[in-house]
């Protein structure tokens, strides 16, 4: 049963009939946007769903390669619906191998431009739905805002907290 009350919305294709199903059948759907090097864009996935399910926040991964964003936000929503509540600015290293990620809630502004299946499946609602950043560290534990963070993980994590 979901936990927040949406009438969902009528599928136009199979896409949209693929990401209803997904989020009826194990409570979220992932979606994958691939980079455009052409125009600077790294690339990164999102949930749809999350919020719908268990009302908590959807997440976006921005930089990792596709298979490994998809795998991070599935295993954050297997622990969202096994109960598991994570906590914004909480840096935790068991979520990605080698690695420490940290949520930052995604500023709204950003929300047309990343998240726009997500923007669709919520269109009932009357206010904007949570969405986190799933920010990740460098092999150090260095986020992209530290001044010593290996350049590289910088260059790939475009910020939608600001």
């Amino acid at each position: 049963m979901p936990a927040i009350d949406l009438v969902l919305r009528t599928p136009d294709d199979d896409g949209d009939r693929k990401l209803i199903a997904d989020v009826q059948r194990c409570g979220w759907h992932i979606t994958g946007i691939t980079a455009d090097p052409a125009a600077g864009l790294p690339p990164y996935a999102f949930s749809v769903g999350l919020y719908y399910t268990f009302e908590v926040p959807e997440l976006v991964v921005v930089g990792l390669p596709l298979s490994e964003s998809g795998t991070l936000i599935n295993v954050m929503g297997a622990k969202q619906q096994s109960g598991t509540r994570f906590i914004c600015e909480t840096p935790r290293a068991d979520l990605l191998a080698g690695r420490s990620v940290l949520l930052r809630p995604v500023a709204p502004r950003h929300y047309r431009e990343h998240l726009g299946y997500a923007v669709w499946f919520y269109r009932d609602l009357p206010r904007v739905f949570p969405c986190w950043q799933v920010v990740w560290s460098d092999a150090h534990g260095r986020f992209p805002w530290h001044d010593d963070v290996d350049p590289a993980v910088r260059a790939v994590q475009t910020r939608l907290d600001q």
